[in-house]
């Protein structure tokens, strides 16, 4: 039950005009039942299905309004309802070609449309909606006319070790699938970080030729050293190569040696 739940809280629901919680997708809960005679080690397994189907309603565009996402997801209703219709009628007929693999929803149910299963349905109506209720005993009625022989499903030793390779095998090709997209987004995340650092180089580039080409436009000021300071008694000659500052009594001279 726990994982019923889990799964209902991830089912798609959204308001249309219609329905203020209408369903947004088909729901399918299965359960796998696998018993043995506990003294039988090697014995033969009885296995079994249970799958539960709550199936979306379909929907006319005409009195939904849906638009953008609704109307995409509307279609994808009415498209795997109307390939369910088809491949009960294929069923009833007896025709050798089934049409399974036209929908998810008619590959997940093929084994309890034509297999070896028992299936009941309830179809929901409502006086609110005069189309939609005509139409779901129609389709009721049509499934009555499939007919299944069914029998207890037994698994030799060797078909139950096969079967559990081919689970494993499921299984990794899930997980593998898993792990390539998780390489995949690592792989663009690293391509984005390089591109990242090629633009930042070349914006560095750009920047230093623009500074470098500014520098050497710009004339270089003449640098010219002053000292400015007093010597007392201290002869200017003796001072090469700079200025001397002389006190005058009533101004001062500069002297340049």
């Amino acid at each position: 039950m726990e994982n019923m739940m889990q799964g209902n809280k991830i089912r798609r629901v959204a308001a249309t005009r219609m329905n203020e919680r209408s369903s947004r997708s088909h729901t399918i809960f299965r359960i796998i039942l696998e018993s043995k005679d506990a003294n039988q080690k090697d014995g033969p397994v009885h296995i079994s299905y249970l799958n539960l189907m709550d199936l979306a309603g379909s929907e006319r565009v005409s009195l939904t309004k849906a638009a953008g996402e609704r109307l995409k997801e509307g279609a994808n209703i009415n498209k795997s309802l109307s390939v369910l219709g088809n491949v009960i009628r294929q069923l009833s007929e007896g025709k050798e070609f089934i049409s399974y693999r036209d929908s998810k929803l008619t590959r997940l149910l093929s084994q309890a449309l034509g297999g070896n299963a028992k299936s009941l349905i309830i179809g929901n109506v409502t006086l609110a909606a005069e189309e939609e209720t005509r139409s779901t005993p129609e389709f009721a009625q049509s499934t009555k006319t499939v007919k299944n022989k069914t029998k207890v499903n037994i698994l030799s030793a060797t078909e139950e070790t096969l079967q559990g390779y081919q689970n494993l095998t499921r299984d990794l090709e899930t997980r593998l699938k898993k792990q390539a997209i998780k390489l995949k987004e690592m792989d663009k995340s690293k391509q984005e970080y390089l591109l990242e650092i090629e633009r930042l180089k070349t914006e560095v580039s750009i920047v230093g030729r623009f500074q470098m080409g500014a520098s050497a436009s710009t004339p270089k000021k003449t640098l010219r050293r002053h000292t400015f300071g007093h010597y007392g008694n201290v002869s200017p000659k003796k001072i090469p190569r700079v200025y001397a500052i002389e006190k005058l009594s009533t101004q001062r001279r500069i002297i340049r040696t």
